[in-house]
């Protein structure tokens, strides 16, 4: 009920003054999508927000309702278990969803800056994959088909930030215990594959660790070059069997991290590299909880010219023995017309076990000011014990308008 206030508030409170904004965004979208229960879905989005600026602070409130036609495509009425108590959305009888996202007051001092509430905090560099954006849980509903900056749930914390010339520093702590938002048995993307299943019919333990971070970063002409530790929990359950009675939990974790990013030329190049000793993971051979070193290394760079838009990504996670390790793939090919009011994309996600994501989109800013219509598609492909394969009967196809007031 708090989130539902909040929401209503935020719905109602005009703007205050030349100091502050007050920008409600409304989001309509119509999704059709081909899957065994050939079962179709209009959703809307509801997107209010409120921001106050000052000399030194400023102040961000917003909220995100959503409706759905059909509560079977995402299963809207689950009881958001994953989430802690201060930031649990709240359900609208069984379509419809309202969540506080941002809730926070940043006060800025010359250089340094302090940010304490309801926020996001992401660390990570790279597009549809997470090796140093550890810090914010995730909403996994849709799989990675909503950006990361949409689906990453916003948790109550404190984040202290410092600046220089040449160096940069953050720190951030959290009593959030919030976890991944993950799709149950009854919503369209359940994870089937193996190594991927989400552990069911368990008492979850829920993690009680408090978590901390800090980066240090240096400036070095274009390139900039990060350190990070991180201590945390996993926010992907392990089953395991405790007393004689299977339960759920959320190991503690500890990872160090190691960033890069600058030009060579008219190519962006950005780096990620991190290390977790200890990790722990259900084996899938064996049943049996087990821990191994991870290493996780991505690359990635970027290329924009004469309207073009190029992207491409590669992560390699391996362990330690070697006894299991992963390469996955994107492709980004963009490209805009008509004075930028038409873009389109073509994006390719793929591993080396054969299976793929294929994403194509369209859209158009409308003329008289009237919005952005969408048009789009995700094909999947691969077997069914594969990353992306395990959706190969979940292909959709979706049109929607978007328009900011």
């Amino acid at each position: 009920m708090k989130t539902v206030l909040v929401v209503i508030a935020l719905l109602c409170v005009p703007a205050a003054g030349a100091a502050s904004a007050w920008t409600p965004q409304l989001e309509l979208s119509g999704r059709y999508v081909d899957g065994p229960d050939q079962t179709g879905a209009v959703e809307t989005k509801l997107s209010p927000s409120l921001q106050w600026d000052g000399t030194r602070a400023q102040f961000r409130a917003s909220a995100r309702l959503r409706w759905l036609s059909s509560p079977r495509y995402d299963a809207l009425d689950a009881d958001h278990d994953t989430y802690a108590e201060a930031s649990r959305p709240e359900n609208i009888d069984d379509r419809g969803v309202a969540e506080l996202r941002d809730f926070y007051y940043e006060y800025r001092y010359r250089s340094t800056r302090l940010k304490v509430g309801k926020q996001a905090i992401d660390w990570g560099l790279l597009d549809g994959f997470k090796v140093l954006d550890v810090v914010n849980p995730q909403d996994f509903r849709e799989f990675i088909l909503d950006d990361f900056s949409s689906s990453r749930i916003s948790t109550w914390s404190v984040l202290a930030q410092a600046n220089s010339a040449h160096f940069e520093w953050e720190a951030y702590w959290t009593a959030d215990h919030t976890v991944h938002d993950l799709p149950d048995e009854r919503s369209h993307f359940d994870f089937t594959a193996a190594g991927y299943q989400i552990p069911r019919g368990f008492e979850i333990v829920r993690p009680r660790q408090n978590s901390w971070g800090t980066r240090f970063g240096v400036r070095l002409g274009d390139w900039r070059v990060r350190a990070s530790f991180v201590d945390n929990h996993e926010h992907f359950p392990v089953a395991t069997v405790a007393a004689g009675n299977g339960v759920s939990i959320y190991p503690e974790r500890r990872l160090y991290g190691l960033q890069f990013e600058g030009n060579v030329g008219t190519w962006v190049i950005r780096g990620e590299f991190n290390y977790q000793p200890d990790e722990v993971f259900r084996d899938v051979e064996t049943g049996l909880l087990t821990d191994r070193d991870n290493y996780s290394t991505a690359l990635a760079a970027d290329f924009q010219a004469l309207g073009w838009f190029v992207s491409v990504q590669w992560v390699h996670e391996a362990y330690a023995p070697n006894t299991r390790h992963q390469q996955l793939f994107t492709a980004l090919v963009k490209r805009s017309f008509w004075n930028e009011r038409l873009d389109a994309l073509i994006r390719w996600y793929g591993s080396d076990r054969h299976d793929a994501l294929y994403r194509l989109g369209l859209e158009l800013e409308l003329p008289g000011a009237l919005g952005r219509l969408q048009l789009g598609g995700d094909v999947f492909r691969g077997s069914a014990d594969t990353l992306f394969g395990q959706f190969s009967a979940r292909d959709q196809y979706f049109v929607g308008w978007r328009k900011t007031f």
